[in-house]
């Protein structure tokens, strides 16, 4: 896996630009890093997602997971699932939910809300 991206906010909206749309295959995740903290964004079904790169549970990265059924990201190392439109648990062993982001898409680059 590539270096995580690094990005920086701009502008009265505080998005951050962290990846051209293209990066993240239907079905895939890639890490961003956006002010200092691992992010992991995830294509399911053509619409983007953005949560915590790191797992709840044991900090497993998140981006190196499935994405299954509904919606769902599992951690690669315990099994943990989340919900990608919520961050809630959606199976254990995590029991914190992790943090999601606002994803917008323009002209091919993915931004993050800062």
């Amino acid at each position: 896996m590539s270096a995580p991206v690094q990005a920086r906010a701009t502008g009265p909206s505080r998005f951050a630009p962290v990846a051209a749309a293209g990066d993240v295959p239907p079905g895939g995740a890639i890490t961003v890093e956006l002010h200092g903290r691992r992010v992991a964004v995830v294509n399911h079904r053509g619409t983007f997602y953005a949560v915590d790169g790191d797992c709840s549970h044991a900090r497993g990265p998140l981006a190196e997971g499935r994405v299954e059924g509904a919606c769902l990201l599992a951690c690669p190392w315990h099994g943990a699932a989340f919900d990608l439109r919520t961050g809630r648990v959606a199976r254990g062993p995590a029991r914190k939910p992790v943090s999601t982001y606002q994803v917008k898409v323009s002209d091919g680059v993915l931004y993050l809300s800062a």
